[in-house]
């Protein structure tokens, strides 16, 4: 197996000549003076190895994405105990400065190889390494105290991602409800704004915040630094009549959104993954994946945020609006989603039901021009339209489950939460039944 080496660092340096000494199958290709001139050379092809020394603390998830991207490893020497596990955690190789050349040789054939002997590439390493110091960190990170204040349940622990397409069929309404819907079962939730075209879900809920939570959270988590007490600080909690549930606000501004990387985003929904029963992510509308075809070289992507919500969710939520428009487009957006996430089942929401769109019996006629010109994706409910109390409860900054308790609106999307968490709930006894089996 060969490796080519560009290096970065005294203590790098210092291993130059016995790497070579090993075997002509370990070259240094380029002795680098900055990070840039290092990523520069895995970039083109030159190096296959990223050894450093110094700059470690510019390391971050997104850069150690690009370099796993271009099939180059990344190695670090450092003594510091602080950032070995923050290196650690984003997927690096971190070795002590003192190690010899043969001993970086050695953890870098282990990690090429897998439990069949094949040879991996560093892309599906590093996805590998991260998954594995995801459920390390866990442990880790919560400690006995932080688990009897937020418990964990990994079996019953569900992401759901509400997605809509454009023409504002109700996402938000429909994820803010859901989150309190949850909540008043009593269970603990957070709730996610990651919609980085049109973020509302401060605005909704009637939520003075000027700073960005989702984007402190994704700055934390590329650092290799959020943690359970960094979310919590971030994510505070919304006390209503019912319950309470925690908000991670979206994005001040739609030009922030490259701030938004998707790597930096699946660590914060693995964390609250594991901290939290519930996790719900308002989604943006846009599918689009062309960046990937346009660009040769890694750039943020426009709909990262939403990409990778929906890659991440256990369950997807499809909410469209019931008119002649709405309906079509929700077609057509389910044809696109079974392409970005094949295997996945949504379930279909129709919003804002009402006969002047729809016919004097709405529910039938949406029903049958579903099953004419649908996908096999039957519809789980229909959610009348309630202009009047949806303009109270944006007035007011309320919930449906505090504005009309009693509405046709929140019975029907009570009993629709209360049957996905008790299938959810089955489904995690069906699982612990299994392994204990």
């Amino acid at each position: 197996m060969n490796f080519r080496f560009a290096v970065l660092g005294e203590a790098a340096d210092r291993l130059v000549e016995q790497l070579e000494a090993i075997g002509e199958q370990f070259t240094v290709v380029r002795r680098c003076a900055e990070l840039r001139e290092l990523v520069a050379a895995c970039q083109s092809g030159l190096a296959g190895v990223a050894l450093l020394s110094e700059h470690t603390a510019e390391l971050n998830s997104a850069l150690l994405e690009r370099l796993a991207a271009c099939h180059s490893r990344v190695v670090v020497l450092t003594d510091d105990e602080a950032e070995t596990q923050r290196l650690n955690s984003l997927g690096a190789r971190v070795f002590s400065l003192g190690s010899d050349a043969l001993k970086i040789i050695q953890g870098l054939e282990s990690d090429s190889v897998d439990a069949d002997g094949a040879v991996t590439e560093p892309a599906a390493q590093f996805l590998a390494i991260q998954d594995a110091k995801d459920d390390a960190a866990s442990n880790k990170l919560l400690g006995e105290a932080e688990k009897k204040k937020h418990p964990k349940n990994v079996d019953s622990s569900q992401i759901i991602a509400i997605w809509g397409p454009i023409g504002s069929p109700g996402r938000t309404m429909l994820a803010t409800n859901m989150a309190a819907e949850f909540a008043a079962l009593g269970l603990e939730v957070l709730l996610i704004d990651a919609d980085s075209y049109g973020a509302s879900v401060a605005a909704t809920l009637g939520i003075l915040d000027e700073s960005a939570g989702i984007a402190r959270a994704v700055r934390l988590a590329d650092q290799g630094s959020l943690d359970p007490e960094g979310l919590w600080q971030i994510a505070p909690e919304l006390v209503f009549r019912g319950g309470r549930f925690r908000v991670l606000s979206g994005l001040t501004r739609p030009d922030r959104w490259p701030e938004l990387r998707a790597m930096a985003l699946q660590q914060l929904f693995t964390l609250s993954r594991q901290l939290l029963p519930v996790t719900i992510i308002d989604c943006g509308f846009s599918l689009e994946t062309d960046e990937e075809l346009s660009f040769d070289s890694y750039v943020p992507r426009r709909n990262a945020a939403t990409l990778a919500a929906l890659r991440s969710a256990d369950q997807i939520i499809a909410v469209g609006a019931a008119d002649s428009i709405g309906v079509p487009r929700l077609i057509r957006g389910l044809t696109e989603l079974a392409n970005i996430c094949p295997g996945q089942e949504p379930l279909v929401v129709l919003n804002k039901v009402r006969r002047g769109a729809a016919g004097r019996s709405p529910e039938q006629a949406l029903q049958q021009a579903w099953l004419r010109f649908g996908p096999q994706f039957s519809i789980k409910a229909f959610l009348p339209a309630e202009t009047a109390l949806l303009d109270r409860m944006l007035l007011s900054g309320e919930l449906l489950i505090e504005a009309g308790p009693d509405s046709a609106l929140r019975k029907k999307l009570q009993t629709f939460v209360s049957a996905l968490a008790q299938r959810n709930s089955q489904t995690a006894v069906s699982s612990t039944t299994a392994k204990n089996g």
